[in-house]
């Protein structure tokens, strides 16, 4: 598993912006955006790409998506340094129209820093992913902007981390997630934490909390009306699965219930409009 880096911003399929003159990265390589802007627009292929540091390569940079029908093939890793900057975000799908599919998992570093992102998914995009969502201490995934959409096919996952808000974040007035998979929280705060925005969450899958004081999913939007439809079972230890801050919030709940160790009531702390159907 070859190392490569960006040596300058510009287009990744141009070989003059590679590491030692050995042209574009091949598919069994670990890529680093080594602190440059490196622009996607048709499909790639690569082991990882990551934007951390290791050996002389710097940590930042991003790995920009834009076009439709692109396909990215690879592990994302986020950065292990929340003080640079440009750390923010490992890959960003951007750009009016454009339709990303992520085939493979989406890993953050260990930091504690809340606004770097493995993944950044922009105004007007839909972007899905083909994989698991794991997290360490780090946001890991953020879908933000008007008429967004991002689809997950795995599970979102939540085992070390103990900064609020790690997992999926929703921003924007329409922005919709689709989760087939799982949401299990067995250490951190809050596993997929839907913030602000209209648009509706779908989730099919099975729901776990295990870890006092915490939440697998986490919503507050307090002035907007957001439909959740929650298809699957819910497992309780020692607190709710879901903490609902948000009035208008309108919970489609069709699950089976099972709550582990005497778990408290489902229904703890909660606002807006819950139907168990």
């Amino acid at each position: 598993m070859p190392l490569r880096y960006a040596i300058a911003s510009g287009s990744y399929y141009n070989p003059v912006i590679w590491d030692s003159g050995l042209g574009v990265p091949t598919a069994s390589d670990d890529v680093f955006a080594n602190r440059q802007r490196i622009e996607i627009t048709s499909s790639v292929t690569a082991r990882t790409f990551q934007n951390s540091s290791t050996g002389s390569i710097l940590d930042g940079g991003t790995f920009i998506v834009t076009g439709s029908g692109i396909v990215l093939t690879g592990n994302i890793s986020g950065s292990n340094s929340p003080t640079n900057s440009s750390a923010h975000w490992t890959v960003q799908v951007t750009g009016s129209g454009t339709e990303a599919t992520i085939v493979g998992s989406i890993i953050s570093a260990n930091n504690a820093s809340t606004s770097n992102y493995a993944l950044y998914s922009y105004v007007f995009t839909t972007c899905s992913i083909v994989g698991n969502v794991s997290m360490n201490n780090v946001n890991n995934v953020r879908c933000v902007g008007t008429d967004g959409l991002m689809n997950i096919t795995g599970s979102v996952l939540s085992t070390v981390g103990s900064r609020d808000y790690v997992g999926v974040v929703i921003f924007g007035t329409t922005a919709r997630l689709n989760i087939s998979g799982s949401i299990s929280q067995t250490n951190g705060n809050f596993t997929a934490h839907c913030l602000y925005g209209s648009g509706d969450v779908n989730l099919i899958g099975q729901v776990t909390q295990s870890n006092f004081n915490s939440y697998a999913l986490y919503i507050t939007n307090p002035g907007i009306l957001k439909t959740y439809n929650l298809v699957g079972s819910f497992l309780l230890s020692n607190q709710s699965p879901i903490y609902c801050l948000a009035p208008n919030a309108v919970l489609n709940i069709y699950p089976t219930i099972t709550r582990l160790n005497n778990g408290i009531s489902f229904t703890v702390r909660e606002f807006g409009t819950w139907n168990f159907l």
